[in-house]
Formats: C-alpha cells, sequence, structure tokens
C-alpha cells in the first residue's frame, strides 16, 4: 500500500513536472514568436508606406541577426529612394521651367508682332527671336526623348563636343 501510495505520488509529482514545464515552454514560446514576429511586423509596416511613397521611413536596427541586416539594407534602401525622389521632383521643376521660359518668349514676341506701327526691321527681328525659341523648344523636347530613351537602355551615351561659351552667349542675348 505504502509502495502503491509512492507510485501514485510520483506519478502526480511527474504529471505537475509536466504540466509546469509545459506551461513555462509555452509561455517562452509565445515570447520567442512575439520578439521575432514584432521586428517582421514593423518591416512589412514600412514597405507599405514606401510603397505608397513615404520614403522618409526608418527602422530602428538592434542586434547584429539577420533581421538587423534586412533593417540595415531597408534603410539603405529607403535613403536611396528618398535621393532618387528628389532628383526626379528637381528634375521636373527643372525641365518645367526650361520649357515655359521659351513658350513665354514666344508668346511675347507674338504680341508685339500684332503692332501695326512696327518698323518692318523689328518685325523681322522678333520673328528671328520666335523661330529660336521653337527650335530650342524642339530640341529641349528631343532631349527630353533622349533622357528617357537612356533611362529605359534603349540608347547608350554618345560623348560629343560642346560649345559653352556659344549657349552661355545665347542666354544672355535672351
Amino acid at each position: 500500500n505504502l509502495e502503491k501510495n509512492q507510485i501514485a505520488g510520483f506519478m502526480e509529482l511527474q504529471r505537475t513536472t509536466m504540466l509546469v514545464t509545459l506551461l513555462i515552454g509555452s509561455v517562452l514560446i509565445v515570447i520567442a514568436v512575439a520578439m521575432i514576429a514584432r521586428p517582421i511586423k514593423a518591416v512589412s509596416e514600412a514597405t507599405k508606406k514606401v510603397a505608397n511613397g513615404d520614403f522618409d521611413v526608418r527602422l530602428t536596427v538592434r542586434g547584429k541577426d539577420e533581421l538587423a541586416v534586412l533593417a540595415q539594407n531597408f534603410n539603405i534602401m529607403t535613403a536611396a529612394l528618398s535621393r532618387n525622389d528628389y532628383i526626379h521632383r528637381d528634375f521636373v521643376s527643372n525641365v518645367s521651367h526650361e520649357f515655359k521660359t521659351p513658350i513665354a518668349s514666344i508668346k511675347g514676341f507674338g504680341k508685339l508682332l500684332k503692332d501695326p506701327d512696327l518698323l518692318e526691321t523689328q518685325r523681322q527681328e522678333y520673328i528671328d527671336i520666335i523661330v529660336d525659341e521653337s527650335d530650342r523648344l524642339w530640341k529641349l523636347s528631343a532631349n527630353v526623348l533622349k533622357l528617357s530613351e537612356l533611362e529605359n537602355g534603349v540608347l547608350g551615351l554618345r560623348k560629343e563636343a560642346f560649345a559653352l561659351d556659344e549657349a552661355i552667349r545665347r542666354v544672355i542675348l535672351l
């Protein structure tokens, strides 16, 4: 009888030990999964923000494991995207300005040509300016097309001489 009580007590102790071990193990697994899932969730949320155009998102880097390397690479990527976005916006602004200048010149000289008292020499000068500005617009649009082709890998780069002094002279005359 004593032996049965000892065996039953031992079995009860084993069951209790097993239940406590399972409970502690389950809690530790839940904590470990949460520790792993939290950074993955942060990366997932950050990628959604980048997909919506927010390139200023940065992840906190902790440790030196694979997730930390992923976070570092994500930060490098968003910094590069942010720089590219700034360059793109600046380019669009500059191109817009470059198109507006000759258009404004053409419009202004076109209005001046309406003057019935305009001298023939002035009329010819204004017409020449309008033709030159039209050529400039044509070249600008051709260059934008070339840039698009370069960006898409259709064209290769070709070096050619450029007369900077002549370009500066034309700008000063305009």
